[in-house]
């Protein structure tokens, strides 16, 4: 196990609690895939701020608005090992449109 230091918000109610030093898989155990630790793929956030939400238990991208959005490589990792309609839920967020590709969105 591996470990990295990364911004965290609590279990109960999602507060922000600072950067915490958490436990990850190894990179050999995501070698070949995306991985929003180690491989991340070409998405609109994959630079953004990168923070654990235990109180969903999921990785999110936090944008230049302050928007937390799941991170897709996160989300594709639950739809593998969880179900579609899981990794379903985990994609539902408050979203300002900055984790899609549109140039249609108001900001």
């Amino acid at each position: 196990m591996e470990y990295i230091n990364i911004p965290t918000f609590e279990s109960t109610f999602g507060m922000y609690i600072g950067v915490k030093r958490v436990g990850v898989h190894d990179a050999d155990k995501c070698e070949g895939q995306f991985c929003c630790i180690h491989h991340p793929s070409d998405h609109p956030l994959k630079d953004a701020t990168l923070q654990w939400r235990a109180d969903r238990g999921m990785m999110e991208r936090q944008c230049a608005h302050g928007v937390g959005h799941p991170d897709p490589d996160g989300v594709a990792f639950v739809a593998r090992t969880e179900g579609e309609d899981t990794a379903e839920a985990f994609s539902m967020h408050g979203c300002c449109g900055c984790c899609t590709t549109s140039t249609d969105v108001v900001e």
